[in-house]
């Protein structure tokens, strides 16, 4: 399930509707509804995208080797590029 009301989510959602935010408090002939609804739409598609990149990101991070586990020393020599 995602979390919808994200602050990353409504500020994205509120770059991608600016235009037609500040075309609707302008122009008297723009609907404030139509500014609204891409509001609505630019947050709901926001989420998603944000949701599907926390997914992605999370899936490598599980996918990593624990941080406690190192090379032994005799191992980084073997590895060392001949001069």
């Amino acid at each position: 399930m995602i979390r919808a009301i994200t602050p990353g989510a409504v500020m994205i959602g509120l770059l991608l509707s600016s235009p037609a935010l500040w075309g609707a408090l302008t122009d008297p002939a723009a609907s404030v509804d139509a500014a609204l609804t891409r509001f609505l739409l630019g947050v709901v598609g926001a989420a998603f995208g944000l949701s599907l990149l926390r997914t992605l990101v999370n899936g490598y991070v599980r996918s990593s080797p624990p941080p406690g586990m190192r090379r032994r020393a005799s191992d980084a020599s073997r590895t060392k590029a001949p001069r």
